[in-house]
């Protein structure tokens, strides 16, 4: 993709950054903040286009991709080039594209491991009531046989309730 930056963008982002730098700047013979524009040029206009152009190319890019509504897959190749034409800076970003992917059939798949789950795991709950009616018998036999069976017998309306939600699961998946 081919992105160009007009120069106007660029010296108005260079300028932003002299007058941020001339504020802090220390060089010798002039106080900090009190640099002549033209001086602050001269020390520091190279490194002012390099973090100006770093942003705009990062803006640029950002709002090509956006425009264009492409998924980039990891951060480009960004290549200058050269512009004849104009003084706008041109370059030219590489990279990878997600690509669009349709899924067809999906009617068709079913949810037999979900299904199987589901039904292993009403099986297993009704092996643990199954444990727990063998408790209530056992706990016939004891003196404080009331509250153990009322405990017991809360389990087992629980592992129902249980039962009950696993197999409204399985409708569930049954309908798709």
């Amino acid at each position: 993709m081919i992105i160009e930056i007009s120069s106007e963008l660029i010296e108005e982002g260079i300028n932003k950054r002299l007058i941020v730098i001339g504020r802090k700047a220390k060089i010798k013979g002039f106080r900090p903040g009190k640099i002549p524009s033209s001086v602050v040029r001269q020390h520091y206009g190279a490194e002012a286009r390099q973090e100006a152009l770093s942003e705009l190319i990062q803006k640029s890019y950002t709002e090509a991709i956006s425009e264009k509504k492409l998924r980039p897959v990891g951060q480009p190749i960004i290549e200058p080039k050269e512009n004849k034409e104009s003084n706008n800076f041109l370059y030219t970003a590489i990279f990878e594209v997600l690509p669009d992917i349709t899924l067809k059939g999906l009617d068709k798949i079913k949810l037999e491991k979900e299904k199987d789950l589901i039904r292993t795991k009403i099986d297993n709950v009704k092996k643990v009531i199954i444990q727990y009616e063998n408790n209530i018998s056992f706990f016939g036999k004891s003196k404080s046989n009331d509250t153990l069976k009322g405990e017991v017998e809360n389990k087992i309306k629980s592992a129902e309730k249980e039962i009950d939600i696993l197999k409204e699961q399985l409708k569930i998946i049954n309908i798709y």
